[in-house]
């Protein structure tokens, strides 16, 4: 085991340094699409580093893409456990939109007219249009992420193009 070196040890906790440097914005962004609240999403980042540095050793990723996905499909199932919560369940959604409109700032109004439409989604179309489109993950990557076939990933942006459609 590589716990008791500090060489190792170091070097385990400069690489999760760099993972939180480079993911984190990436993976709050997700995590904001699935649970709508940013604090939440701020803490389930947290808990997503912190089940990747406990589980660093269960995996061998090659390269960056592989990482940046690990880490991602971490964070979902995260959000995914958060939103099993009663808690989660009788909260309130709105604020979403609200704090969507406040990080949007001083974007040009199609920006933002975009980000609360796409904001007021169902979760499962806004997550793949915001992997794919802001991400630029791969179809494969985001359905091996999100546990779902590739069909389903290539048909929920799509779905949600009509269903943006239909609402303007």
């Amino acid at each position: 085991m590589t716990e008791g070196h500090p060489a190792l040890i170091s070097s385990c906790e400069e690489h999760t340094a760099l993972l939180v440097e480079r993911y984190s914005a990436q993976l709050v962004g997700l995590c904001f699409r699935l649970l709508r609240d940013l604090y939440l999403a701020r803490d389930a980042v947290q808990e997503t580093f912190l089940k990747a540095y406990l589980k660093r050793g269960s995996f061998r990723g090659e390269n960056e893409k592989s990482e940046k996905a690990r880490l991602m499909q971490i964070a979902v199932n995260v959000c995914r456990d958060q939103m099993r919560t009663s808690w989660f369940r009788l909260s309130d959604s709105e604020s979403a939109l609200d704090a969507l409109n406040q990080a949007a700032g001083a974007a040009p109004e199609e920006v933002v007219l975009l980000r609360i439409l796409i904001g007021s989604l169902p979760r499962k179309y806004s997550v793949v249009i915001w992997m794919y489109y802001y991400q630029d993950m791969a179809v494969c990557e985001i359905a091996i992420v999100l546990e779902r076939s590739t069909a389903v990933v290539y048909r929920r942006p799509r779905e949600a193009g009509q269903m943006l459609r239909a609402s303007v």
